[in-house]
């Protein structure tokens, strides 16, 4: 096999907007073989253009993001071909391996709501899509590292500023908390920082 072509692809599946995400993906190629990687970079498609983050005031950094994940395959894929065992259906764990956390808490917690979506109401499902659209969009709960009393305190924040009531900003902390403690379950975050966090849940709606 040849070198694989190494190649960013934004939305494959023609599913974004600007009111709708769509994702980044890393895709590899070569022989006839084709697989793709999440990078979890989600963007909406005004924020995406000649291969490259735009738009937003975080582009820079979601940009090296991308290249970070580009240079480390590519570090993979030389490092198999000198070993003469160049395998691409073994390059998405490898990766994975190399860049450690690649799961991101969006990723984690995009699992978890897929995972549930078979046991729930159409109205929950359509809850925890309204919330994963924010946090995709607002990217303030990125890492498992943000998952904090700070930053659960800031996105309760920016929701009121959105002009969302008690009651619905209620509902957005009922879907993140159920996520949380899914993770504190997997031992992928210490202690529930909703612990000590107390959101009012109000009568309103909006």
């Amino acid at each position: 096999m040849g070198t694989p072509n190494l190649t960013l692809v934004f939305d494959r599946k023609g599913q974004s907007s600007n009111k709708k995400t769509g994702v980044v993906e890393l895709r590899i190629s070569g022989d006839n073989v084709r697989k793709f990687i999440s990078t979890g970079i989600h963007l909406y498609k005004k924020e995406w253009s000649n291969g490259s983050v735009v738009g937003r005031k975080d582009w820079r950094e979601l940009n090296d993001q991308l290249q970070v994940i580009l240079r480390k395959c590519r570090e993979i894929v030389t490092r198999m071909m000198d070993e003469g065992r160049l395998d691409l259906n073994a390059l998405p764990s490898a990766l994975k391996s190399e860049l450690m956390q690649q799961e991101t808490f969006l990723e984690y917690a995009q699992e978890v709501a897929e995972r549930r979506y078979r046991k729930v109401a159409p109205g929950t499902k359509r809850n925890y899509e309204v919330v994963l659209d924010f946090l995709k969009e607002w990217r303030g709960l990125t890492y498992f590292s943000d998952v904090t009393e700070r930053s659960l305190t800031k996105m309760d924040d920016v929701l009121a500023a959105r002009g969302l009531k008690e009651q619905t900003r209620w509902n957005y902390h009922k879907v993140v908390k159920s996520v949380v403690k899914q993770a504190v379950e997997d031992g992928l975050i210490k202690r529930n920082p909703y612990s000590r966090l107390d959101f009012k849940r109000g009568n309103g709606t909006g």
